[in-house]
């Protein structure tokens, strides 16, 4: 009886296998919002390039021309708040990841 080999625990492999494919899961999706996030950084900057164009010749309301730096600014205030909710859930998903491993 002592020379029978042990039999292999099923369930330890089953556990093994879902959570080595959830962190897969996981790594796929946080890759993925990161690319998103690339995406709409750029998207900013073509909007900055355009808006740019667009108010060349546009005045604010004290009559002067809008400066580049102040176009810039209000631009990147406005990704910034539209990142505020994607930056969340990436957060979150390192660490649920963190917590698998």
């Amino acid at each position: 009886m002592a020379d029978e080999p042990k039999k292999p625990n099923k369930n330890k492999d089953a556990e093994a296998g879902a959570a080595k494919k959830s962190l897969l899961k996981l790594k796929k999706t946080i890759a993925q919002k990161e690319k998103e996030d690339d995406r709409e950084k750029k998207m900013v900057t073509k909007e900055l390039k355009e808006e740019l164009k667009k108010n060349q010749g546009a005045q604010d309301d004290s009559g002067t021309r809008k400066s580049i730096h102040q176009l810039k600014k209000e631009l990147l205030k406005q990704a910034d708040e539209q990142q505020k909710g994607r930056v969340k859930t990436r957060r979150l998903l390192k660490e649920q990841l963190k917590k698998k491993k």
